[in-house]
């Protein structure tokens, strides 16, 4: 025993060091733990939210609505359930309706990326067409542009007229759709069906 005597405090002094070095590893694990969990918490819940862009004319210019937002503040982005994404042009001209199950916009609103059933109807009635109905499974969306596209299977149906395709870009400043491999029907106007 007498042995141990001048050891003692050196066995103490060890185990101190040990203590403290499991304490310290304990709680630095803790903390990154923590710290990554609060990264992929939500800062933000908002339900039954509209969001509106305005025209430098104050006439509204878009609209981001849904039932349920989740905003993020690692990347700035936001996931939303039920989006409707609306965008009005000049006199209320070329308005189109954008809608979809859910959608994730990333920073600053650049891009919306709209999933599962998705329906994109252009009003055509101010240009005496009927409405351009596209419908898939995704769209990505630059809003600040007015522009869309997808490499999905999608349908677009313009009144009588259906077209199949893979792959998408629509211009909802310009009109102008375009779809990469297509398939299309057009029916003749019944008018033109009696007239022979």
């Amino acid at each position: 025993m007498r042995r141990l005597a001048p050891a003692f405090p050196l066995i103490v002094a060890a185990m101190l060091a040990l203590a403290t070095w499991w304490l310290e590893r304990t709680v630095s694990l803790q903390g990154v733990a923590g710290a990554s969990k609060a990264r992929t918490a939500p800062d933000a819940i908002v339900e039954n939210f509209r969001i509106s862009r305005y025209k430098t004319t104050g006439d509204l210019g878009a609209s981001l609505e849904g039932t349920h937002m989740e905003h993020f503040p690692v990347d700035d982005s936001a996931d939303i359930q039920k989006p409707v994404l609306s965008f009005v042009g000049e006199n209320s001209s070329r308005t189109s309706v954008l809608s979809g199950e859910t959608a994730h916009v990333t920073k600053r609103g650049e891009l919306v990326e709209i999933k599962g059933k998705v329906r994109g109807e252009r009003d055509g009635s101010r240009a005496g067409k009927p409405a351009t109905i596209l419908q898939t499974e995704i769209l990505n969306v630059l809003p600040r542009e007015e522009f869309a596209y997808t490499s999905a299977p999608l349908a677009v149906t313009q009144g009588r007229m259906q077209m199949n395709g893979v792959g998408a870009e629509w211009n909802n400043i310009t009109g102008l759709l375009k779809v990469w491999q297509l398939d299309a029907t057009i029916e003749r106007p019944k008018d033109s069906e009696k007239s022979r």
